[in-house]
């Protein structure tokens, strides 16, 4: 019988993730849930990004419950076995390092990051819950590193009730901005070119009429290269005149004031000549 992974990666030098709760009240256990779980999925996540020939995913063990404080630590696997041919520091102190920055930039008011979608929010959000319940907590997340001697601490980051409060009040904000994004999306609506330009450049100068959604010309941008490839493509090597061309596209409207102001082009599904008008 194999030993347990603990077991495995106090002997085999490993690097863990230590998630360690200090809380002044009682947490629910909905909270104390959410959040290892919030942690463990950002993991998967970085091994997803960073390491994707790795079929990772985490167990998380309870080390340790003491008045006021939990703390759990959170195993990278790999194939079902403890990740020892992979660098343990690099993986787990740039993960560390990773949710730092994205809790520093939430933690400021208005802070957004980046690409972030909705899951990911949502994780985030998990990770600062109990704390931001809390009337006076603190979470510290680390890289642990077990070796023969005593464990050493690779990275560390901490936050309290006040920062993880206002994250949350930022990842909501960010949460709305999104859901108000993707309430505009519309798929395969007809799309002409009022103003084109043959240039292969990022600022395209471009605008277009989809008559299903408004009769007003809007500028083009491009929410995906593949998108653009087709449609530079009709532009630059194709013999037809792209005034007589439509194009099928699954397009996000942008809003700035309650009115739309350009097409953001996700994808193009079919391309079509258009009859003259008798």
């Amino acid at each position: 019988m194999s030993d347990h992974p603990y077991v495995q990666l106090m002997d085999d030098n490993g690097v863990s993730i230590v998630f360690n709760l200090d809380l002044k009240q009682p947490v629910e256990l909905s909270d104390f849930v959410a959040s290892f779980a919030g942690l463990g999925a950002q993991f998967e996540r970085h091994i997803r990004n960073d390491h994707p020939d790795l079929e990772g995913e985490v167990k998380a063990y309870v080390k340790e419950v003491r008045k006021g404080s939990i703390e759990a630590e959170l195993i990278p696997l790999a194939y079902n076995t403890i990740i020892t041919a992979l660098d343990h520091h690099q993986i787990a102190t740039k993960f560390v390092k990773n949710l730092a920055q994205k809790i520093s930039i939430m933690r400021e008011k208005g802070g957004r990051i980046e690409g972030a979608t909705k899951t990911e929010l949502t994780e985030l959000a998990r990770i600062a819950g109990a704390v931001a319940n809390d009337p006076d907590g603190k979470a510290t997340i680390s890289a642990m590193n077990y070796k023969k001697t005593p464990k050493t601490v690779e990275f560390s980051m901490v936050f309290d009730t006040a920062d993880a409060s206002q994250a949350l009040e930022s990842i909501d904000a960010q949460f709305i901005e999104l859901s108000q994004v993707t309430d505009f999306d519309h798929e395969n609506k007809l799309l002409t070119f009022f103003q084109s330009n043959r240039k292969d450049s990022d600022k395209s100068g471009e605008k277009g009429i989809i008559e299903d959604l408004n009769a007003t010309p809007l500028s083009i941008v491009y929410a995906s290269e593949l998108a653009k490839e087709r449609i530079k493509s009709e532009m630059l090597n194709g013999d037809k005149n792209v005034y007589k061309l439509g194009f099928f596209v699954d397009v996000n409207v942008q809003m700035k004031g309650g009115r739309p102001v350009a097409y953001r082009i996700k994808s193009v599904n079919d391309v079509i000549d258009i009859p003259d008008d008798d």
